[in-house]
């Protein structure tokens, strides 16, 4: 269940090309494989001028900014466009306005050798993988998850906008 995405449509689709993001994925899908271009990404739009500079980040556990690091500190992504939007509004971190304009990334990810965890707890990554693949229902979340911990696994390809229905 996803109420803070409920009431928002895409209003606009942008193509996204960060040159070295791409480099970076290119060169680690071509040793990993595994690649998959329909993960989404959701961010704050307070992110997004950084976002487009410098490409996605792993910030440290204990930033301002995190929301969350149930699967260990990496790049969180889900095939669920619901689920990633909630990280784009105040779903889960209660700052900023209401009617603040909402963003997710449609990211091209290389999976590598993936881990799928049956529950929760653990390190990541599993030792042997580059990549957390969560099922909803598994490992202790209600959503599909999918975690990559290298910067270099990334890319984005498009930037959704969304606005109030």
């Amino acid at each position: 269940h996803h109420p803070a995405a409920a009431g928002l449509q895409m209003t606009r689709l942008y193509e996204v090309e960060i040159g070295e993001m791409k480099r970076r994925l290119d060169a680690t899908a071509a040793s990993l494989g595994n690649v998959r271009d329909d993960l989404w990404h959701g961010t704050r739009a307070s992110n997004l001028l950084s976002i487009l500079k410098h490409g996605l980040v792993i910030p440290p556990a204990n930033a301002a900014h995190c929301t969350g690091r149930m699967f260990g500190n990496g790049l969180y992504t889900s095939l669920q466009s619901t689920k990633a939007l909630n990280y784009a509004t105040d779903f889960w971190n209660r700052s900023g306005g209401k009617n603040q304009r909402t963003f997710m990334f449609l990211c091209e990810v290389a999976l590598g050798k993936v881990h799928k965890p049956k529950s929760y707890g653990g390190s990541f990554p599993a030792k042997g993988t580059n990549t957390t693949w969560v099922e909803p229902g598994q490992g202790g979340v209600m959503n599909h998850e999918c975690i990559v911990y290298d910067t270099s696994q990334i890319n984005l390809r498009y930037l959704a906008e969304f606005g109030e229905k």
